[in-house]
């Protein structure tokens, strides 16, 4: 809680010449909504074909890769020619070492068989090495997840909140006799994964002095890679108030300080 002194005269021109900055302008250091946490659809295939070099293949994860389907993300490798050899490393993990594959067969490596093998389901990455005795090969890598819970970090990292004031925020005469009305903005940003985010769903929390909650959480059907999407929720706050009065006038010498309580940084109010 914030607390300001201020003498009355002063105040009272002050607000004759106060500019309304903040209707528009969109504010960082406000208490807006807060994104409490989320989920997301992944679906994915990357195809690796006639590889017999050492391929390394990085595939970053807004989620811990214990969020996925373990049975439909997987690395597949078909026979496709001729029979094969083939090594394969996730996350510095051996997987297969000199796995014979025979022709026109697929051999399947499952999330599940992963995470047995040693991989951490607590990464929030899956880098695949491998490399192919003969280029008569199909390379199939699927990545799939259903309501994956969006890490801390990477929500920190891309979602964005702002606000702007939609009527001006009046001082009152109690704690919850004046309020002012703000637009929230939450823009989701999509880089460095290199692949589309399906059914992207934030949840919200409001600030304590929030009159109302308009919607608890917010839906993105799906945000392309290197793009963005911004949804914006408009609610009330309650406003600052006059929480003292103080006269120190001595005979000729007239000085009345008032004291104004706000809950949140402001710079303009009325």
């Amino acid at each position: 809680m914030k607390r300001v002194g201020v003498i009355l005269g002063i105040s009272a021109l002050l607000l004759l010449i106060t500019v309304s900055a903040s209707a528009s302008t969109w504010l960082t250091y406000r208490d807006t909504v807060d994104v409490a946490s989320g989920t997301v659809d992944i679906s994915l295939t990357v195809w690796h074909n006639q590889t017999t070099t050492e391929t390394y293949r990085n595939i970053s994860l807004p989620c811990q890769i214990s969020e996925l389907d373990s049975s439909l993300t997987k690395f597949a490798i078909k026979a496709n020619g001729g029979d094969i050899t083939y090594n394969l490393d996730v996350n510095g993990v051996t997987i297969k070492s000199s796995q014979t594959v025979t022709d026109g067969n697929w051999d399947n490596t499952t999330l599940a068989e992963m995470i047995s093998a040693g991989v951490s389901d607590s990464d929030t990455y899956l880098n695949f090495t491998f490399s192919v005795s003969a280029d008569t090969n199909i390379i199939e890598i699927d990545v799939y997840g259903d309501d994956c819970a969006l890490t801390s970090s990477w929500i920190s990292n891309h979602v964005t909140v702002k606000e702007k004031d939609v009527t001006e925020p009046e001082v009152g005469t109690s704690s919850t006799s004046a309020f002012w009305t703000v637009n929230d903005s939450i823009t989701v940003t999509n880089l460095g994964l290199g692949y589309n985010l399906y059914d992207v769903n934030l949840t919200l929390s409001y600030p304590a002095h929030k009159i109302s909650t308009p919607v608890s959480y917010l839906v993105w059907t799906s945000i392309p890679a290197d793009g963005s999407g911004t949804k914006y929720v408009q609610y009330q706050k309650y406003a600052p108030y006059v929480y003292k009065v103080k006269d120190e006038s001595e005979g000729n010498s007239h000085k009345v300080i008032v004291y104004i309580k706000t809950r949140e940084l402001l710079t303009n109010c009325v």
